[in-house]
Formats: structure tokens, C-alpha cells, sequence
């Protein structure tokens, strides 16, 4: 160590070593300069190996001029030449042994890989050291010690490895690295120094061929020229390529930003406008350099004021604001955000646009209040404003009416027409009705063809009566749709605040209870609530309560009414007829829990339970009679009814020729091609089918003639006036004579008297049935008929 230190401070000419110092690090900066530098459009992975032999030459020929320079200010005491060849080949050493390090620092991906490439330095560097040391001539021997030349080598090498441990593309601060690599440099070079003792020889005779000092420092200062403009060229590149990032990188952000759906707006923070997306300039309506140095409030105004820059919206926040356009103002957000850029801090203001969102906000709001397929009030709406009209009223005598109006048989034109056909019926409906109503009334659409309106300020029954025929008589025209012309009447039941209740949910009750007396009595007029039908309504509700526990306790019977021949009298067949006896109410007629039980749906069962029943008790009889059972609409539309109809007869024996099925006209109302259709598949199976009530329907004759039937009642209506009128006669006449023109048996129902029965005949009607034949009662009255054999050997 004494050798080295020696030889720093004792051996070498001071300023050439502090020139020498400065060129070592000239060059080592300018070769991590160039490694690292790199513009924002690179982005191959190539860039290194593009910088790599530059850099390596400007590290490698600055080290050795280092080198040089260190020897020229190195005074032995004898005169100094160089051999040609070996200097230059020195040279050559030490850029391969930069290119070498440098190549494995660009690559390596772990520290120990970089510190690996200090080590190729170390050793290309040692080589590049001692190899000038070889070109040394002068009159005597350079001696070494071995082991300051091992340590020079492995010393730097070591300081070498520590300058390379960080990757190119992070050396943020390239002085540090540089000293560390100008340290290995120094203790490569003056161990290596201190490690020569030079033994002078007169004998020996420099060649006169050979560099002398004076040459070598010309070269020397060419190299260091060169590593001076190597550095200025770094100094210029690194500008340039910061000032090409810098653009590369306003460009990238540029498309960004118009990439983006919302319009931000760049600021400073004294509120003025530095840049702007394409997205701003496509909301305001104005170009990119119009807004260029305006203030942002001059473009926005929030709903507080114009508090738009960072300072007022406290740096970041959201919210509403008004865009003042070229053109027009728009709604929208701002987002406020502060962000660091190369020119210092700035605002972002992100302008959002609302149109759409407040579109879609007030078509919710909308959707929340009003039917959409109408856009009459709806439910919600009703509930409200029947509310706050009985809260006004209570406080100033205001009365009201309350109408629940349906569109009568409204199921049929969806049947006939399609759903499409039905909505338009229904928003002409509701157009009818606004049209009838004062702007203070509400028409609410509730579900289906179901509408409720509310009437304000009536000054009585008078003035909602009024209304109630203008409503019905604004359905007298029929509705015209796609050409189809639907004729459609109206049904309403209205009642009265505060007569009727001052409850809401009590008033739409009644209304209701009295519109479903309309339904009842004829449909298409209206009616007012009176509080016998909430009587009505409430014994319908225990029916339908009790009508599930009848099923199920066993209350229900069948009685049995005879269809016997005209002529001779003789009982040809039964028609069963449901009976119900209440434990409590005793017997019920079914023309009261008969609508119940299809307004329920319980017809379904209590009509399995009919047809079951029936064919289980005709199967016991010994003679071979018809047994007729009435079957409900609401059954046959029912799925699978012919699968019911073939496993009863199964499970109960019942020949299917024996059984004969009556249905009404009304059955080809709803969905004439699904009733033909299960009818069809009844026959099937060999059972008759009749057609009950037959001249009350509404198509009778297109009835006959759409389904083949097996016979024809004549309703009641008809035969009890057959001696009074002559046109109940003329229709009797006629229906007896169309089923002999089609070759059908024709039975008259509720035959009472003698003359009734001598009238018929006198028409050669077929069958009869009704009290002059029997009452119906059960089975048991009939044991004679069904069961002769049994009769016979009783008596």
C-alpha cells in the first residue's frame, strides 16, 4: 500500500493526474449517457445494441487516454518512448473490454449478471493497462510484483461490479455511478503503477521508430477531444430526445384524452385553459384554439357560481355544472383533479354530459308515475292523488267521485286480433277518456282493460252521472285500428266521497263491488255503489271461502233429472245436476255458487268431481241410459281435458257411448278454435256432445254449423212462453225444424205444464225434460228405471 501511495504522490506529475481524472470521467458519463438515453418513440427493444458500440468505444478510448495521460504525467527519471503496434492494441483492448461489460450491463436481468459485466471490465480494462505498459520503452527493465498486479486487477474489477449493479434504464443519477467507475479506474491503474519498479540499463537503446511523449500527447489529446464531443453530442441528444419524449408523450396522451368520452379540459391553476380533447371541442361547439387561454369559467358555470378553479372546488370534487356552447348550453358534470406535469402543477376538469343521463333519469321518473303503454297515470299515481283529494276534502267539503270502468269482452279482441291490435284498443281507450275528463280529473291505468278515474270538485250524483254517460258515450264510434273496425262498450261503477266512505282504498272497493254489478246484470251501462252490494260482496267472499272446504267435507250431491220421449214418455236418459248443502246456510242454489265457482277457478275440480261422479253412478245402472253432464267453459279450455275425460271412463266402466257432454254457446266466445278442438278429441273417444240453451247464444246458426253436434236443447226461456207468445212459439218451431233438417234430436228443457208438452208434440219434438216429468231429486227415486230387474223381482 506504501508502494502505491508512494508512487501517487511522488512519481506523477499532479495536474496531468487531475487531467487525466477528468477525462476518465468525461468519458464514463457520456458512455452512461448515451446507454440510458432514449426518446419516447423507442420503444423496440433494440435501442441498446444501436447505442452499444458508441458507448463502448467513448469508455474504452476515454479510459484509455486516462490511462495514457496518467503514464505521461508518470516521471521515471529516464526518458519515456511507446511502441506503435502495442499501443494501439491496447486501445483495442480496452473498448472490447468496454463493448464486453456494457453489452452484459444492457441484457443482464438479475444484480449478479451486472455485477458481472464490472468484472469483464476489470479484466478488459487490466489487459487494456498492461498492454500500454508493454509499449513503454526506455533505457532499462520494468520489473512487477506480483501480487500489487493480482490486487490492481481484482480491486477494480470489485468497484467495477459495484458501479454496474443498478440496470441503464434505472440510473436516475448518473454521477454517483460515474465516480464509482473513476474510483476502479484510479485503483486499476495506480496499484498497477505501484506494482512496476523500473531497473535502468545505459546498454539499452530506445528505437528512434517509436511514439516519443510529444506524439503520444497529440494522440492523447485527440481522443480527449473526441470524448469531449462524444459528451457534447450526449448533452444535444439528451436534449433532443427529452424535448421528442416530451412531444411523443403530449402525443400519446392527446389520443388518450380523445380517446376518452368525456371532455377534460387541462388549466392552470388560476383557472386559464392550456389544452383541451377533441370531446370538449365536439360538446361546446367552439375549435381547440378558441378555448386555447380562456378561463374555464368562461366555458362552465356551476350551480353554486363559478367555482371552477382548483382553489374553489378545494382541488378535487364533483359537480353539476352548465356548459355554455357555440351554440346551445348543455348539463354536465365536472370532476376536478390535481396532477404534477412538466411544466408544474396543473387542473384536470373532466366534463361529463348529462343529457342522455337525465334523460334517462326523467324516462324512470316518468315510468314510476304513468302506465307505459297508455302514459296514463298508473297505480302508484292513483294511490296518491286519491289521497291528497280526500285529505282536501275532509278539510273543505269537496266531494268526489271514483270510477272503475273495464272495457267489456275486451279478452275476445285479444283473441281475434292479436296483442298488438289489443294494446291500440286500449290506448284509444285511454285517449277517449282524457278527452271526456276535466284537466283536474285523473284517468289511471291499473292493469288489464282496467281504468279508475277520480273526479274532483262534483257537485253531486248529477254531475258524475254526467260523466259516466260521457265516458260510455264516447265508446259508441268504433276504433279504428289498421283498418279493423272494433266495436267496444264500456262498463262503470262509480262511488261517492264521502256518502260512500272516505277512505280511498274503501271508495275504489266500491266502486269496484258496483262496477261487478254492471258485469252482472248486462254489462255496458254503469251504476252506483249502495252498501247492499258490499252485503253481496262479502256473502261471495265466504262463498268462495266455503266453496274449497264443500269440495274437500264432502257437501256437494248430485241430483238427477229424467230427459224422457216426447211422444211415449219413456225416460231415455239423466242429466246430473250439482247440489250444494251448506251445514250452516242449508241448501244453496247453484245459480249463486255456480259464477262464484267459475270466478274462482274451483269450477276445475268440483267439475272432475261432477263428471267422476256421474259416470261412476250411470256405470251401476242396469239399464243402459244416457247420462248427460254439464261441462263449464272454463273446463273445456282447460289443458288436457280430454286426458280427464278418458281415465274417468276407464277408472269408472262407463261406456263412452253412454255419455253425452252439454255445453253453451258462450264457449266459442273466448277461443273458438281451442273449444273446437279439445271438442273434437272428446268425440274421439265416442261420447256425444249437446248444445245446451241453445237460441240465447249470440251465433247460434254459426255455432251448428262450425262443430257437428249430437243434439240440441231448447232453452227454458223459450218454452215456458211457447203457449203466451207467438214469437217464443215461431223460434220453437224453428229449432225444432233446423235440427230435423240436420238430422239432430232436439230436447226442450223446463217442460211444466200439459199444453207445453201437447205444443211440442204437436212439433214432433224429440225429448223432454223439466217438472212435468220430474223434479230432480236422487238416484234413489229412480231405482224402478235404472234397475227394472231389481224392480221386477221386488214385486
Amino acid at each position: 500500500m506504501q508502494r502505491v501511495l508512494s508512487c501517487l504522490t511522488n512519481e506523477h506529475d499532479r495536474g496531468l493526474l487531475a487531467l487525466a481524472v477528468l477525462v476518465c470521467l468525461l468519458g464514463i458519463v457520456a458512455a452512461i449517457g448515451l446507454m440510458r438515453a432514449r426518446s419516447g418513440a423507442e420503444q423496440d427493444r433494440g435501442w441498446k445494441a444501436r447505442r452499444l458500440l458508441p458507448a463502448a468505444a467513448i469508455l474504452g478510448g476515454g479510459i484509455w487516454a486516462t490511462h495514457f495521460i496518467a503514464i505521461l504525467a508518470y516521471d521515471p527519471g529516464l526518458p519515456l518512448a511507446f511502441e506503435r503496434g502495442l499501443t494501439l492494441l491496447s486501445a483495442l483492448i480496452g473498448i472490447a473490454g468496454a463493448l464486453l461489460a456494457l453489452g452484459i450491463w444492457a441484457k443482464a436481468r438479475t444484480t449478479l449478471m451486472r455485477c458481472s459485466a464490472g468484472i469483464a471490465l476489470g479484466l478488459g480494462l487490466g489487459g487494456m493497462h498492461y498492454m500500454g505498459m508493454a509499449a513503454v520503452r526506455l533505457p532499462g527493465y520494468l520489473l512487477y510484483e506480483a501480487n500489487l498486479t493480482f490486487a490492481s486487477i481484482l480491486l477494480s474489477s470489485l468497484v467495477f461490479a459495484l458501479g454496474f449493479a443498478a440496470p441503464p434504464d434505472r440510473v436516475t443519477r448518473r454521477l454517483p455511478q460515474a465516480l464509482t467507475l473513476a474510483l476502479g479506474v484510479v485503483v486499476l491503474h495506480f496499484t498497477g503503477m505501484g506494482a512496476v519498479t523500473v531497473a535502468p540499463d545505459p546498454a539499452i537503446v530506445t528505437d528512434t521508430a517509436l511514439l516519443d511523449r510529444g506524439v503520444l500527447a497529440l494522440l492523447i489529446a485527440v481522443v480527449a477531444a473526441a470524448v469531449l464531443l462524444a459528451i457534447l453530442i450526449v448533452v444535444v441528444l439528451e436534449a433532443r430526445l427529452k424535448l421528442d419524449a416530451q412531444r411523443f408523450e403530449g402525443l400519446r396522451l392527446r389520443s388518450l384524452a380523445d380517446a376518452s368520452f368525456e371532455g377534460l379540459v387541462l388549466c392552470t391553476l388560476d383557472g386559464r385553459i392550456s389544452e383541451v380533447n377533441s370531446r370538449v371541442t365536439a360538446l361546446s361547439g367552439y375549435r381547440r384554439d378558441q378555448l386555447i387561454g380562456r378561463l374555464v369559467n368562461d366555458l362552465v358555470d356551476t350551480a353554486e357560481g363559478a367555482a371552477t378553479t382548483a382553489a374553489d372546488a378545494g382541488g378535487t370534487g364533483v359537480r353539476r355544472a352548465t356548459l355554455r356552447g357555440a351554440s346551445e348550453t348543455l348539463p354536465v358534470e365536472l370532476t376536478f383533479a390535481d396532477i404534477d406535469t412538466a411544466d408544474g402543477p396543473r387542473q384536470v376538469v373532466a366534463i361529463r354530459d348529462l343529457r342522455e343521463r337525465l334523460h334517462a333519469e326523467a324516462r324512470i321518473i316518468y315510468l314510476a308515475h304513468h302506465d307505459p303503454l297508455t302514459g296514463l297515470a298508473n297505480r302508484t299515481v292513483l294511490q296518491e292523488r286519491l289521497q291528497d283529494a280526500a285529505m282536501s276534502g275532509r278539510r273543505s267539503g269537496e266531494n268526489l267521485a271514483v270510477f272503475c270502468m273495464d272495457l267489456d269482452r275486451f279478452k275476445s279482441v285479444n283473441d281475434m286480433f292479436g296483442h298488438a291490435t289489443g294494446d291500440e284498443v286500449l290506448r284509444e281507450a285511454g285517449r277517449r277518456l282524457l278527452a271526456t275528463v276535466r284537466a283536474v280529473d285523473t284517468v289511471a291505468r291499473i292493469g288489464g282493460d282496467e281504468f279508475v278515474i277520480l273526479q274532483r270538485g262534483v257537485g253531486g250524483i248529477a254531475d258524475a252521472e254526467a260523466l259516466a254517460r260521457r265516458i260510455l258515450a264516447a265508446f259508441d264510434a268504433p276504433i279504428d285500428v289498421d283498418g279493423q273496425q272494433i266495436r267496444m262498450a264500456a262498463s262503470l261503477g262509480l262511488a261517492m266521497f264521502p256518502q260512500d266512505s272516505t277512505e280511498p282504498e274503501v271508495l275504489l272497493t266500491n266502486a269496484d263491488l258496483a262496477l261487478y254489478r254492471v258485469k252482472q246484470s248486462g254489462r255496458g251501462s254503469f251504476a252506483f255503489f249502495h252498501p247492499e252490494m258490499d252485503e253481496e260482496a262479502r256473502r261471495r267472499r265466504e262463498l268462495e271461502r266455503d266453496l274449497v272446504h264443500a269440495l274437500e267435507q264432502g257437501q256437494f250431491a248430485l241430483h238427477w233429472q229424467p230427459q224422457a220421449d216426447a211422444q211415449s214418455g219413456m225416460i231415455r236418459g239423466f242429466e246430473a245436476l250439482l247440489r250444494w248443502r251448506h251445514p250452516v246456510r242449508g241448501d244453496v242454489s247453484p245459480t249463486e255458487f255456480i259464477p262464484v265457482a267459475e270466478a274462482t277457478g274451483m269450477i276445475i275440480p268440483i267439475g272432475a268431481w261432477v263428471l267422476r261422479t256421474a259416470c261412476a253412478e250411470a256405470a251401476s245402472w242396469e239399464a243402459p241410459l244416457r247420462v248427460a253432464v254439464n261441462i263449464s267453459v272454463a273446463q273445456i279450455q282447460q289443458d288436457g281435458f280430454d286426458v280427464l275425460l278418458r281415465e274417468t271412463l276407464l277408472a269408472t266402466g262407463l261406456v263412452p257411448e253412454r255419455l253425452e257432454l252439454e255445453v253453451t254457446e258462450s264457449l266459442f266466445i273466448e277461443d273458438t278454435d281451442r273449444a273446437l278442438d279439445t271438442l273434437t278429441r272428446a268425440k274421439a273417444l265416442g261420447v256425444s256432445v249437446a248444445i245446451d240453451d241453445f237460441g240465447t247464444g249470440f251465433s247460434s246458426l254459426s255455432t251448428l254449423r262450425s262443430f257437428t253436434f249430437d243434439r240440441i236443447k231448447i232453452d227454458r226461456s223459450f218454452v215456458s212462453e211457447i203457449e203466451k207468445s207467438d214469437s217464443a212459439a215461431a223460434i220453437v218451431r224453428a229449432v225444432i225444424g233446423l235440427g230435423q233438417g240436420l238430422g239432430l234430436p232436439v230436447v226442450a228443457e223446463g217442460v211444466e205444464t200439459q199444453a207445453q208438452l201437447a205444443a211440442l208434440n204437436a212439433q214432433a219434438c224429440d225429448e223432454v225434460q223439466g217438472y212435468f216429468i220430474s223434479r230432480p231429486m236422487p238416484m234413489a227415486a229412480f231405482s224402478a228405471e235404472v234397475h227394472p230387474a231389481r224392480s221386477v223381482e221386488a214385486a
